[in-house]
């Protein structure tokens, strides 16, 4: 009865807990490696691979990522552009994501990266308050900041010149995602 008792409370909190993110690894499941087990023998070199979809790709993820949605520009839907297993045991994840312009004429983008990866900032670059306390760090027309142990890197590419304010822009895509 005990035992009985036991393995019920064991799947009911496997259930409530989820165990779609097993043991905090990236799922590969639905995943394609595009680098060769031959390039990627040393570790420190990622192995990269891509996803069909961005769904796939957040569902793939041992961590959760949140994009802003708004952009400073009429922009195409986020794509992922890479994700990589920096340590081949799927723990340590990057994962890029890229978003371009609808304008053709002077075509511009939304580059993100995200990884649970530790990064460091340089007290060098120009400190930012965000939302919910969280500290950014500017250089350019790039923003990093730490949300949650989980570390991201917004660039608008090419830098505008006298279209809208980037500083303006990079914080608030940055706030949206510090919000959610």
């Amino acid at each position: 009865m005990v035992k009985k008792k036991l393995a019920g409370i064991i799947l009911l909190f496997s259930i409530i807990t989820g165990c779609n993110k097993q043991d905090n690894k990236l799922d590969l499941t639905n995943l394609i490696q595009i680098s060769t087990k031959k390039e990627t023998k040393t570790v420190g070199i990622p192995i990269d691979y891509k996803a069909p979809s961005l769904k796939v790709a957040l569902n793939a993820l041992p961590f959760q990522v949140s994009l802003p949605k708004k952009l400073p520009f009429p922009s195409k839907p986020f794509k992922v552009s890479l994700i990589q297993d920096v340590m081949h045991d799927g723990k340590i994840v990057r994962i890029m994501f890229d978003s371009w312009s609808i304008e053709t004429n002077n075509p511009q983008y939304i580059s993100i990266l995200v990884t649970n990866q530790k990064t460091s900032f340089s007290n060098e670059l120009e400190q930012v308050k965000l939302k919910k306390g969280i500290k950014g760090s500017i250089q350019g027309s790039s923003i990093y900041f730490n949300k949650d142990g989980i570390f991201y890197n917004i660039d608008i590419m090419p830098k505008p010149i006298g279209q809208y304010n980037v500083k303006k822009s990079l914080i608030s895509m940055a706030n949206e995602v510090c919000e959610e």
